[in-house]
């Protein structure tokens, strides 16, 4: 019964180190779905493997005949599968890989004759009444073959490692240590076939086949989604750059006209749901400022604007600054600047007047407050600041 043993013993590794396959079915790409296959063989291989002990145990020679013909079909089914996955994991559509497959599949298909004619004609092995297995010369050519075909594999994929640098040098190099290992057990089982060789050859050989590959597929997984990662966070840095370059204005630094039309549909809904009572705007009119850009160029200009900009900020320091146009600004006022906005218009104006007399920049400025009851618009509480704003700019043209 030793013999069943291992069959049994291969049974549970098989699905104790590839459960995860079969947990993750949703992952059905092509090399995925052949090496699923080729486990399920494996494991039924196993399970024939075991019931050949049971049955040679028992002395049960019609059980024992049927299921050692079943014994060679997955043999050879296991080793064309071998080869399908060989070629699909390392994604080799070259003529080595489609040789290796004919090979496989030609393998396969002689197995399956030579079994169907060991039915009437023993040419592999015969099974005595006593239950004692006798080989027969086909059974020494068969496992010769698969010999030699893991040896082609193994030799195929060594190559291949030596040509390959990093995770796929390992995966070559992980196929032809199996086919290695394989080859080993065939050849001892050639000449002592009571002994599980093969099953063994198998348990060692998958166990190897999912510490480096499963184990390097994960790797390779983990360094994919570091760089998936690495390649989000480069899109959300250039996503906050481009995000800042729409919302700020280039000149000054303070939010730019597509900043301020957000805040004004956000203070909208707001007073559209009665959630406001206090806040106030300023309209800010850069005076003279074509004048500067005619008679003194755009840098000159420039450093107006950015002038008028930093006045604005300095008076009106705990509030949202916006540029909308080439010489206009907003400010919107609340808490601390909205308490003491009369104080803050008045100390602005007044530095205004003082640089009007001493050839610095002029900025008019007209500041409107939301009246609840009234306003049923951010629009028009700006509306009555850029009214106040002109009417302040004619009085500073008058001075």
């Amino acid at each position: 019964m030793y013999y069943s043993l291992f069959g049994i013993v291969g049974i549970i590794i098989l699905g104790i180190t590839n459960y995860e396959f079969f947990l993750n079915i949703k992952d059905n790409t092509i090399v995925k779905k052949t090496y699923r296959i080729f486990i399920v063989a494996i494991g039924l291989f196993f399970v024939v493997d075991s019931l050949w002990g049971i049955f040679w145990y028992l002395k049960l020679r019609t059980p024992l005949l049927v299921v050692t013909i079943v014994y060679f079909v997955f043999l050879a089914f296991s080793i064309l599968l071998s080869a399908k996955c060989t070629v699909e994991y390392l994604d080799d559509n070259s003529l080595n890989g489609k040789i290796l497959m004919a090979i496989g599949n030609f393998f396969f298909l002689g197995i399956v004759v030579v079994s169907i004619v060991n039915i009437f004609i023993p040419i592999m092995f015969k099974i005595e009444d006593d239950c004692t297995f006798v080989s027969l010369p086909a059974r020494y050519v068969v496992l010769g073959v698969q010999v030699i075909l893991l040896i082609i594999v193994s030799i195929y994929a060594l190559v291949n490692s030596i040509k390959s640098k990093g995770i796929l040098r390992k995966k070559y190099f992980s196929i032809s240590f199996f086919g290695i290992i394989m080859a080993i057990c065939i050849t001892i089982q050639i000449y002592k076939p009571l002994i599980p060789l093969y099953t063994i050859g198998y348990i060692i050989g998958t166990c190897m086949l999912h510490t480096f590959i499963v184990e390097t597929e994960k790797k390779e997984y983990r360094m994919n989604l570091e760089k998936a990662l690495k390649h989000e966070q480069e899109q959300s840095k250039e996503l906050k750059e481009a995000w800042s370059l729409a919302y700020t204005d280039a000149l000054t630094g303070v939010g730019s006209k597509l900043s301020y039309l957000e805040i004004e549909d956000k203070y909208d809904k707001l007073i559209n749901e009665h959630k406001l009572d206090k806040f106030a705007i300023a309209v800010f009119d850069i005076n003279n400022l074509k004048q500067v850009n005619d008679t003194l160029g755009h840098l000159a200009g420039d450093k107006y604007i950015m002038d008028a900009c930093l006045l604005i900020k300095e008076t009106f320091k705990n509030s949202k600054v916006f540029r909308i146009g080439g010489d206009e600004f907003i400010v919107i006022l609340d808490d601390n600047d909205y308490t003491k906005k009369e104080e803050l218009v008045d100390r602005f104006n007044k530095q205004v007047e003082y640089n009007l007399k001493n050839n610095n920049v002029v900025v008019s400025l007209g500041l409107a407050t939301y009246l609840e009851n009234e306003d049923y618009s951010f629009g028009r509480v700006a509306d009555r600041a850029d009214a106040l704003m002109y009417e302040r700019k004619k009085y500073l043209k008058s001075l």
